[in-house]
């Protein structure tokens, strides 16, 4: 049986999302986090690596290829990620014969608009690009549905951005706390994208209870999806300071590291490399820390006998108020804790 997107339902603010038949539950802002993390360079690689690419294009024949798309996907997607560049694969098809001129001009000048702006340069990785397809291979028709991959995943993360810039959204949610001019500019970003929805809604006989169900076929109108249910449900979301991607806080809403696997080690969280940093710069600290206490406390004691020595008093003085400096030199990285050390030594 054909997916044609993420099937959900709402239960006690989280959502019941239907997988492989089975019922996966996420946190409301969990669909987004989950989709901004789509493996872009695996994904360009398995429709780089289509059988047959070669092959004459035929767009009639286009879905008895998708078995190699679609395994790639599976293989290195999560469901909410798997279901949602299915269903766009659909809806790719469905207008491919007839608009593919129009498709690569889209794609040209998308590529055009946001291939060297700066505010994209955090979103996509430099090797996920690929020169827009000239459609004469059935390759080529594989990487053009991943141009428009490209452009929707783009559309999402600069729809991010602008909730992130314009509400007190991330960390905490305070709808008293958003201007008019704020409010305007998310609103219009979102409604020019308004269109695009494509969200079905569904009474369905679920353990017996009949339940109001959304299926969500695309990017857009996922992330219109559950960015309103972030703000109706006042949901606080997070960007964690290892991967810089969104993520929804779970337990407390001051958390800094997401729990998502790292690209380059699936057994380790950013989580698990952020509580190791956290460790070693308090280790680092403390070190500092008990190296300055000593030399203040030695100060201190000799004041205390000898209140008359000036000199002393004013080395004092200088090593108060030099030491603020030395630290904050040190947590931007100007000066290593060797040299944090060596400037301690001179008094």
């Amino acid at each position: 049986m054909r997916h044609h997107g993420i099937t959900l339902w709402m239960k006690e603010k989280q959502y019941d999302v239907i997988a492989d038949g089975k019922t996966v539950k996420y946190p409301i802002g969990g669909l987004i986090a989950d989709y901004v993390r789509i493996p872009l360079v695996k994904l360009k690689d398995v429709a780089a690596t289509i059988p047959h690419g070669d092959m004459e294009l035929a767009p009639d024949k286009l879905t008895l290829m998708e078995e190699h798309l679609f395994s790639g996907i599976d293989s290195t997607c999560t469901c909410v990620q798997s279901d949602i560049l299915k269903a766009e694969f659909w809806n790719f098809c469905s207008q491919v014969t007839k608009y593919s001129e129009d498709m690569i001009k889209g794609s040209v000048d998308f590529y055009t608009k946001y291939q060297e702006q700066e505010k994209v340069a955090h979103i996509i990785p430099e090797e996920a690009w690929i020169q827009v397809p000239k459609l004469s291979t059935m390759k080529d028709l594989f990487l053009l549905y991943y141009t428009q991959v490209l452009k929707n995943f783009i559309l999402v993360n600069l729809m991010l951005d602008v909730a992130e810039s314009n509400y007190r959204l991330f960390g905490e949610y305070n709808p008293e706390g958003i201007g008019d001019a704020a409010s305007q500019t998310i609103f219009s970003f979102f409604e020019h994208e308004m269109n695009a929805q494509e969200i079905d809604y569904k009474i369905l006989y679920i353990d017996g209870v009949f339940t109001p169900t959304y299926t969500i076929q695309s990017a857009i109108s996922l992330m219109v999806f559950d960015f309103a249910q972030v703000c109706e449900n006042n949901i606080g979301l997070c960007r964690c300071q290892n991967c810089g991607k969104v993520f929804v806080p779970i337990g407390r809403s001051d958390a800094k590291y997401c729990s998502y696997p790292l690209d380059e080690d699936n057994s380790k969280t950013c989580k698990d490399v952020g509580a190791q940093n956290t460790r070693a710069e308090k280790e680092k600290n403390d070190v500092i820390t008990k190296s300055y206490r000593k030399v203040y406390m030695r100060y201190m004691v000799h004041m205390s006998r000898h209140p008359e020595d000036v000199e002393k008093q004013k080395k004092l003085g200088q090593l108060t108020e030099e030491v603020k400096v030395k630290r904050k030199e040190l947590q931007d990285g100007i000066i290593s804790e060797e040299q944090f050390l060596d400037w301690l030594n001179q008094f």
